[in-house]
């Protein structure tokens, strides 16, 4: 008997900025997996928010 398991879909998103003049990472930033829909636009929005919220990069 085949049963299907569920499979939870989650979302982590990745930011990487990279200096090619100095051949270094400038900046490196992930979410944390959040286990909601990885096509609904809150979701994503307010994980792209949460990447760049390092204290270089808020608005003054």
């Amino acid at each position: 008997m085949f049963v299907p398991v569920p499979i939870k879909s989650s979302t982590t998103l990745y930011a990487l900025i990279f200096d090619s003049q100095k051949n270094a990472v400038v900046y490196f930033s992930r979410t944390i997996p959040v286990e909601q829909s990885p096509t609904d636009a809150h979701v994503l929005r307010s994980q792209f928010a949460k990447l760049f919220t390092h204290k270089k990069y808020l608005k003054r």
